[in-house]
């Protein structure tokens, strides 16, 4: 499983780190917030780097935890 820091920005950025069991040890207050979020939504350039991060690192699926900013995001990658 991977992880992104940063929302759309970290992905963009490549900021996509391999995760186990202990890469959240002590996120039980915090949760999902290590990772970090924005509000962020990728357009033109930061579409094709996004697509780029996805083929590198071959990623066959996404799993998006957050609120509308997110959603639309996540359509705004599918449309390309």
């Amino acid at each position: 499983m991977l992880g992104i820091h940063n929302g759309f920005d970290g992905f963009i950025e490549d900021e996509i780190e391999e995760m186990d069991w202990m890469s959240v040890n002590g996120w039980m207050s915090t949760g999902g917030s290590e990772l970090g979020t924005t509000r962020a939504i990728p357009e033109g350039a930061g579409l094709y780097r996004i697509a780029r991060n996805i083929e590198k690192h071959q990623i066959e699926a996404l799993l998006m935890i957050g609120g509308w900013a997110g959603y639309e995001g996540v359509h705004m990658t599918s449309l390309t």
